[in-house]
């Protein structure tokens, strides 16, 4: 069994269970490149590329399908449902507490749409996770797995507790029209460019580090609020990861293949330069990274036209 890992682990959750449970056959990309894909926006002082949840319903509404999350009543029965549901159904996402987390564990509780992946019982009875973001597998007990999910997310419903993620999805039939559709892969890239934000991605790039100014200048050190500033830029940079893959796969050309790593390796060295502003409260290297966000955000557009030409002339070829 292959499994898919993602930026967004809300929609590999929802990729996983589609083509693991359900047997459908399609492209990631299909579910993640969107008119909205390229969207960034400020939330609570941390520079966001969308909603993970937004984004797979928006997906799975094409065929009449919702997200829904059953109710387990307690953290035993959650347990005894993770095990039965294994046995019989296949894969499983829980949402957990990074706190927890055997390969990163975080010194606080960080637990706000955090999906990995139950695959199975292991011989010496222990829970097979896959790491929807990393993509890497590990094992935990059942009284490591109660810690990792008895997290105050999973009790966000009022007198419910719910862990896990599952699909309701009614009209299969449809589902396999829509999922089996021959989606051009120009077409797909042309319909991102089309929807690209270049005016509002400047204009909140310049509030969000306005906002991090503000904040070094009022001597305030909330190291939680820091962590979630890189995590977020991370995500970023792992969003236009699949963009980059995405146009490995099309096979066009070294050129295009090869252009949207610049953009990677752009929005990974902005990360590591606002990692250094941040440590050294420095408003002049605050200052600096505003230009250096407004020329990543006109590469990251221009790139993405270049790419489209150069794949479209080595379809005629």
């Amino acid at each position: 069994m292959t499994l898919t890992h993602a930026y967004n682990c809300v929609s590999a959750a929802v990729y996983n269970m589609l083509v693991v449970n359900y047997k459908f056959r399609f492209p990631f990309e299909l579910m993640s490149m969107s008119s909205s894909f390229f969207e960034l926006f400020v939330d609570k002082g941390r520079l966001s590329c969308g909603s993970p949840i937004h984004r797979a319903n928006d997906f799975l509404v094409q065929f009449g399908t919702r997200i829904y999350y059953p109710d387990m009543l307690d953290v035993n029965g959650a347990i005894a449902y993770a095990q039965h549901y294994l046995d019989r159904r296949g894969v499983l996402p829980l949402s957990i507490n990074l706190k927890y987390d055997t390969a990163s564990p975080k010194t606080f509780d960080d637990d706000h749409w955090h999906f990995h992946l139950l695959v199975r019982k292991s011989e010496q009875n222990k829970f097979m996770i896959f790491n929807l973001f990393n993509g890497d597998y590990y094992e935990v007990c059942e009284a490591h797995l109660a810690k990792l999910i008895d997290t105050a997310f999973n009790y966000r419903y009022a007198q419910q507790f719910t862990p896990f993620m599952q699909l309701e999805l009614e009209n299969y039939e449809l589902a396999q029209a829509v999922l089996g559709r021959d989606n051009d892969r120009v077409d797909m890239l042309r319909h991102v460019l089309k929807h690209y934000p270049l005016e509002s991605n400047l204009d909140e790039g310049r509030d969000y580090l306005q906002a991090l100014t503000a904040y070094i200048h009022s001597g305030e050190r909330q190291l939680h609020y820091e962590h979630q500033v890189l995590d977020y830029q991370r995500i970023v940079t792992r969003s236009r990861e699949l963009v980059r893959n995405y146009l490995w796969s099309c096979d066009e050309g070294e050129s295009s293949n090869t252009a949207f790593q610049t953009v990677v390796q752009e929005w990974d060295a902005f990360r590591n330069k606002l990692a250094m502003a941040l440590m050294r409260r420095s408003s002049t290297d605050m200052a600096a990274l505003q230009g250096h966000y407004e020329q990543l955000i006109q590469l990251e557009y221009n790139t993405l036209s270049n790419v489209i030409t150069l794949v479209e002339a080595a379809k005629t070829r």
